[in-house]
């Protein structure tokens, strides 16, 4: 040890970096191995060099330090590096090295050592505790550095977390008064002016889109009418087996399907209608659709359950595109929560909203092949389980009934037991229901737990969800929050992942095979468990021989209602799922929504809002949208042709019945309408001012004129 440390303090004497960081490593590896960083070696030599500094006499290394930074170049005192290190090591010095029990001095060139006192002593040489005390410093400044740049380091994150939250509060702030303001300042017009600036790739944008959305409309409404013919061909094929029915019938059926789709795929689409008047009044009706809810909804509920399915299909997903595009996506989930928001209405307790009589109207909606191609199916995600438990009725003597009394009737040719205590003496009837009830609990358990770890809730039934939540939570404060959550998860599972789990073609789809009475019964039977499961409804007294169920019951329920809100609470505001969306900004002038729909579609839509224009328009608020409905009609549309809508709201003038009052309002209108504009383009142009009068008494600079002249009045190139 006490060599290591003669030979630090000769290299610091010596100035020479390298042999310093050498000696430091040395001796740190030997005295504190623990504590010794190598990235920080130079740490270290500085550390070293300030203690031997303070101990030596008369400054003789003062400035050493800064030496030994510069790579040991020393100050030139006439003499080299080498004729002053042989002149240093000439010279007698003797190094004090202190212990516990006294100290003695060794000899700094030949390393003997004496008890006595020896001079002249090394000056400024370090002892042991020297220089641990320099490597503890050593360590602490760079233990303290690495705090410091940690703690700036979180600062700055927080600050840019701070800085990014406070933009979208003040963002969300101005849109919020843009809003509801009733006169908002040009301040705030200003901040989004910029958005109303069109481009001349927006409109070649805006082209493709156009020709997109003909051609994917064209080939949804194509493969919904190829479902329909070849079901239509699968019922001639039957009657063909069963009744030998005219062979070149089915024959003649499948050409005409063939030919009748090559032919729709290869009509071109129409941009406009030849009828200008007539396109627009099509293209109000579709706007109003899509945006009040309340017509679709009352459309809806004036509907028998046997018309529901072919309302869908042929008004509601057309009126909606297809769902091809967010925004009608969005439109269509906000029709959703009209549905639910009248079911709020009527009920005065979370529970009520299960027993619901519009919950199957939102079912419908969500499993029509509208949705699939933004939803995955729940059918989609258990595809093994759902090969499994179908393959459960191909095994011999496996009966299913949790009714003994229905069991023991069986049995026993008709021959009624007096009640299910007499029949589950029977030690057969006792085997069925056990077997059925282990049946029902192991496929249950099963279906829950693959739903809950393989299936992620869509965007779109999670917006329902979440907007059910709020509202109950603001209707029913004083309710518990376990019936609200417990409300919100009998949503989910009775619109949403129950129709699903007993869809024939869902599953006939997912499984790759179609499906039969027994295994729809059971699969019905499991859905029908799961649902009290949901719910948190056990057996009683009633069926009591069921009691033993009740266990599974609350497991699916505290596991399922945990699944539920789980994948809600991840969404901290509603509008965060749609963002950029909602009840304001489904409409911009500059930019209409486009709708592209076959002519024989458009047609059967006008014939569908027509025959039921009286329930759709029960509001007062509704006689504008009723008479322009009443204008309609569908003998004017080519239904050969692919139309493209620009779609817009009807306009105020509409609900004037005095035609003098109405051209009256047109014309204001129209004034009002390019004033807009023109404030517009002072806006984009850079106008100061922050009120109109200012902004027209504005002076323009050479620099607005220029920036407006390139905007508005430069004269298209050659």
């Amino acid at each position: 040890m006490r060599r290591t440390l003669i030979d630090v303090n000769r290299a610091i004497r010596s100035g020479r970096k390298p042999d310093v960081e050498e000696k430091i490593r040395d001796a740190a590896h030997l005295i504190l191995p623990s504590s010794y960083n190598d990235d920080i070696v130079s740490n270290y030599v500085d550390a070293v060099c300030e203690a031997r500094e303070k101990k030596t006499k008369g400054g003789k290394i003062e400035g050493k330090k800064e030496e030994i930074k510069e790579n040991g170049v020393k100050e030139d005192n006439g003499k080299d590096d080498d004729e002053v290190e042989t002149d240093k090591s000439t010279e007698v010095e003797y190094f004090h090295h202190s212990f516990r029990l006294g100290g003695y001095w060794v000899e700094t060139e030949e390393r003997t050592y004496s008890s006595t006192r020896k001079d002249p002593e090394m000056d400024g040489a370090l002892s042991k505790d020297d220089f641990v005390a320099s490597i503890s410093s050593a360590n602490a400044r760079y233990e303290s550095a690495l705090a410091d740049e940690k703690r700036r380091e979180e600062e700055e994150e927080a600050a840019k977390k701070i800085q990014e939250n406070y933009r979208k509060y003040m963002k969300d702030r101005d849109q919020r008064e843009l809003k509801s303001a009733d006169a908002p300042s040009l301040r705030l017009v200003r901040k989004f002016v910029t958005y109303l600036q069109d481009k001349d790739y927006d409109r070649t944008d805006e082209l493709e889109i156009e020709k997109s959305k003909a051609r994917v409309t064209n080939l949804v409404v194509a493969n919904q009418r190829l479902d329909r013919d070849l079901t239509d061909l699968d019922e001639k094929i039957g009657l063909l087996v069963r009744n030998r029915i005219n062979l070149q019938d089915v024959i003649t059926e499948k050409n005409k399907i063939r030919d009748e789709e090559a032919a729709r795929l290869n009509r071109e689409g129409s941009l406009r209608r030849k009828d200008r008047q007539q396109a627009e009044t099509l293209e109000q009706m579709f706007y109003h659709l899509q945006t009040d809810p309340e017509y679709i909804v009352n459309l809806l509920e004036a509907r028998n359950s046997a018309e529901l399915d072919r309302t869908i299909s042929s008004t509601v997903a057309p009126s909606f595109g297809f769902l091809t595009e967010r925004r009608e996506e969005f439109l269509m989930v906000r029709l959703l929560c009209e549905i639910v928001r009248r079911d709020l209405d009527e009920i005065t307790k979370p529970d009520d909203l299960f027993s619901s009589r519009r919950t199957p109207l939102i079912a419908s909606l969500l499993n029509d092949c509208i949705f699939d191609s933004i939803n995955d199916r729940v059918c989609d995600v258990l595809v093994d389980e759902m090969k499994a438990f179908f393959a459960t009725e191909k095994k011999e003597n496996q009966a299913f009934n949790l009714d003994p009394i229905d069991v023991y009737v069986s049995m026993y040719g008709g021959v009624k037991p007096g009640d299910a205590q007499t029949a589950l003496e029977d030690k057969k009837v006792a085997e069925v229901l056990e077997e059925s009830k282990s049946f029902l609990a192991e496929w249950s358990e099963r279906f829950s737990n693959a739903i809950i770890a393989k299936h992620h809730i869509p965007r779109s039934v999670k917006y329902v969800l979440l907007f059910t939540a709020d509202e109950l939570r603001k209707r029913f404060p004083s309710s518990a929050l376990p019936d609200q959550q417990k409300a919100v998860a009998e949503l989910a599972y009775e619109a949403w992942i129950r129709p699903s789990l007993t869809n024939s073609r869902h599953i006939s789809t997912a499984t790759g095979k179609e499906t039969t009475d027994d295994g729809m019964a059971k699969m019905i039977a499991v859905t029908k468990f799961m649902q009290y499961a949901v719910a948190n409804r056990g057996y009683g007294n009633a069926k009591w021989y069921l009691s033993s169920l009740n266990r599974q019951i609350h497991i699916i329920n505290q596991a399922f209602k945990n699944f539920v809100m789980e994948s809600i609470s991840s969404v901290q505001y509603l509008g965060d799922l749609y963002e950029g969306l909602s009840e304001y900004t489904h409409y911009d002038p500059a930019r209409r929504p486009v709708l592209a729909l076959p002519g024989r579609t458009i047609v059967d839509v006008i014939n569908s809002v027509k025959q039921n224009v009286a329930p759709m328009t029960v509001s007062p608020s509704a006689k504008p949208f009723r008479a322009l409905i009443e204008s309609l009609n569908a003998a004017t549309v080519d239904d050969e042709r692919t139309l493209v809508l620009y779609l817009h709201p009807m306009s105020s003038v509409n609900s004037y019945e005095d035609e003098e009052k109405a051209k009256e309002a047109r014309n204001i209108q129209e004034e009002f309408v390019n004033a807009k504009r023109f404030i517009v383009d002072l806006l984009l142009s850079g106008c100061v001012g922050s009120s109109i009068p200012e902004l027209l008494e504005y002076r323009p600079t050479p620099a607005v004129e220029s920036t407006h002249d390139r905007l508005f009045n430069e004269q298209p190139k050659l």
